[in-house]
């Protein structure tokens, strides 16, 4: 009887252990940030914004946990002619790094000149990881965007855009 009960309690620290290591891992908040060049270009006529004005982003530069990445993004703009600056929103961005795996956030934000008639404009705004692939597979965070973009090319601007806040993954 007693060699029936060992039994059993080896069998059920089996099982506890089994279902222990097959529990999913907990993620951890780590800081996160990226630094990329990005070219900017503006749209007319684009008909899944409502204001159909539309941006398209692309870009190069480097990410925590990414390493080396690529960039592609988009949003729709609202310019502001009273304060000659511009709203986004609705943007949907990737980050790729160099093995493939994606990064995925949402954002919104704004442009606003640096002064009066000055082409260059500061960037600024938030963004919430919302997944991605590899690795980044269920990837949550948030943060914030920071940056500046030359607008004196008309309708592609170029510029840096900085990211910074945390990530889960």
């Amino acid at each position: 009887m007693n060699s029936s009960r060992t039994l059993r309690r080896a069998a059920l620290a089996c099982a506890l252990a089994a279902v222990a290591s097959a529990a999913p891992a907990q993620s951890t908040s780590v800081p996160f940030k990226a630094t990329v060049q990005v070219t900017d270009k503006l749209s007319f006529g684009v008909m899944t914004c409502p204001t159909l004005v539309g941006g398209t982003l692309t870009g190069t530069g480097t990410a925590s946990h990414l390493g080396a990445v690529k960039m592609q993004a988009s949003d729709c703009v609202l310019p502001l002619m009273a304060t000659f600056s511009y709203q986004f929103f609705n943007g949907s961005l990737t980050l790729i790094a160099a093995n493939g795996d994606q990064l995925r956030a949402v954002y919104q934000g704004e442009l606003v000149p640096t002064a009066i008639g000055s082409p260059i404009y500061r960037l600024q705004g938030v963004y919430s990881i919302v997944g991605g692939t590899g690795r980044f597979k269920n990837a949550q965070g948030s943060g914030t965007l920071s940056g500046s973009e030359d607008l004196s090319a008309g309708l592609t601007a170029t510029g840096q855009l900085n990211a910074t806040g945390t990530l889960s993954y």
